[in-house]
């Protein structure tokens, strides 16, 4: 009988050392996964728009008082290379926390297994917008500004100091729903629809002003002489575009809380 309790306590322990070590093991792989995935472009090859082009980005709603309050902009409300690397580290920082937690490719992968070709639009088929929003998705991207002049001084200093990827995280965490938002300077409680994309082909161009607003861009398919395969597959590439971003949107803004909008390019 005593051999038997001695055994039976010996099983629970050596229960208890599985279940610590498990966890233990689960928390480290997560770590780990968080560290080996990283920020994409942080420290091999940020992309950083140049200061003109930047300046064409919509919403154009920054607050350059605020910026120059902070040390991120010079006297003549301009865009700077500072502001705009800096801009660059949080949105690399931003889409690589969204990713985690909403898996891109696995929306793209619905894409290829519809039987019908999506083409990956590269170089200048790309628009700025795709170009500087999108990492190692081929064709999801983030269509936001960020308007980082809204961080505290002491976050800006963290931003600046090339922290690692899960104080970037964190960062990210606890700020982006703010630094996302489009605001009225003169009215910052106001909420509106903020004019976003006059090109856009679904005929959207608006989003909530607190809104993650990402784009979905394809291109189409075209034979050797440039002629297009097929007028009729395009067509329905493009209703299975849209179905898919719909249903995006109704996914993420669940797991987000707030609203999300997504503009199709085909």
């Amino acid at each position: 009988m005593k051999n038997n309790k001695c055994l039976y306590a010996a099983l629970v322990l050596l229960f208890m050392l599985c279940f610590v070590t498990s966890s233990q093991l689960k928390e480290s792989k997560e770590r780990e996964v968080i560290q080996k995935k990283g920020v994409p472009g942080w420290k091999d090859e940020l992309r950083v728009p140049p200061i003109d082009e930047a300046g064409m980005f919509s919403p154009y709603m920054y607050d350059f008082a605020l910026a120059r309050s902070k040390g991120l902009v010079e006297d003549n409300d301009v865009l700077t290379d500072k502001y705009l690397k800096m801009q660059a580290v949080y949105k690399a920082a931003f889409y690589s926390y969204l990713d985690n937690i909403v898996n891109f490719k696995l929306y793209e992968e619905t894409l290829d297994e519809t039987g019908y070709v999506f083409v990956t639009r590269e170089g200048n088929r790309r628009s700025s917008y795709h170009h500087f929003g999108s990492y190692d998705a081929r064709f999801i991207f983030l269509r936001n500004n960020f308007y980082i002049e809204r961080l505290s001084k002491d976050e800006i200093e963290l931003l600046n100091a090339a922290p690692d990827a899960e104080s970037l995280y964190d960062l990210v965490e606890r700020t982006y729903k703010d630094i996302i938002a489009v605001r009225n300077l003169k009215y910052p409680e106001n909420k509106f629809d903020a004019e976003y994309d006059k090109g856009a082909l679904t005929g959207v161009t608006k989003a909530p002003n607190n809104a993650l607003v990402l784009g979905l861009a394809y291109g189409r398919e075209y034979d050797a002489a440039g002629m297009l395969v097929s007028k009729e597959n395009e067509e329905k590439k493009w209703v299975i575009a849209n179905r898919l971003a719909r249903d995006m949107e109704e996914r993420i803004a669940e797991l987000l809380g707030i609203p999300v909008v997504v503009f199709v390019y085909g």
